[in-house]
């Protein structure tokens, strides 16, 4: 039964980071930038066309509907390029860019960006897979919005979340785990479904919480939910 589980793609917020030899072709061109936490970093709209590798801290990238509704497409840390679509096709930023704690990245301009592609094949090879990465990314992301139930999408997340921590046992503690707005934000739904199903998880002790702390008391037990679900 579960060799099924196996066909799930519970990575597909794997992020893309620089190799180190590229970082330091980077960090040649580059000057540092410091961002407050909270500090918006990019906003939408914007004309900059500067590139971006994220040294230290964690940088999100969001979008507000014309009803104000928030939705996180992703957040970056360290060893990540970020802002480099403006660089590429000239148009102004897509998302807003707020940083999640104190941070420091490194900024080349266009120019320099675009030589570095031109020059270098290695430089150039590594963007490809950078792009075709985030390509991978949104496409998962689509089908997981259009096929999966609001509670599927939360026990995804939770077993994604443990595997990441690189915990290999039953249980895992998750540390510093979002608030449920954030969480809402980034699965394409609302503080209030995150609310239910959390309550739901919890009396049938499935998780527990204190504060930011979240304990998945059996990961197993929501593998097996999510193949049931997907079953149906």
């Amino acid at each position: 039964m579960f060799d099924d589980f196996v066909l799930l793609d519970l990575s597909d917020e794997r992020p893309i980071r620089i190799p180190k030899n590229l970082e330091a072709l980077f960090i040649g061109h580059a000057s540092v930038v410091k961002v407050d936490k909270g500090q918006t970093f990019l906003s939408k709209s914007d004309e900059t066309t500067n590139v971006y590798l994220i040294r230290r801290g964690c940088i999100e990238f969001t979008l507000f509907s014309v009803a104000a509704k928030e939705t996180l497409f992703r957040e970056c840390g360290p060893g990540q390029i970020v802002g480099e679509l403006a660089a590429i096709d000239e148009t102004p930023r897509s998302m807003n860019a707020v940083a999640l704690e104190d941070s420091e990245v490194l900024s080349i301009s266009r120019r320099t960006f675009r030589l570095l592609i031109d020059q270098n094949s290695e430089f150039r090879e590594w963007m490809l897979m950078h792009m075709a990465g985030r390509i991978r990314e949104l496409s998962q992301r689509i089908l997981d919005l259009s096929t999966l139930s609001v509670p599927c999408r939360i026990w995804l997340e939770l077993v994604k979340r443990c595997e990441e921590s690189g915990r290999d046992k039953s249980s895992v503690t998750l540390l510093n785990f979002p608030v449920h707005r954030r969480l809402a934000a980034k699965l394409g739904t609302h503080r209030e479904a995150i609310s239910r199903e959390f309550s739901k998880l919890k009396s049938e002790g499935i998780i527990r919480q204190k504060g930011r702390e979240l304990e998945i008391c059996s990961v197993d037990r929501l593998r097996k939910m999510i193949i049931r679900h997907l079953g149906t």
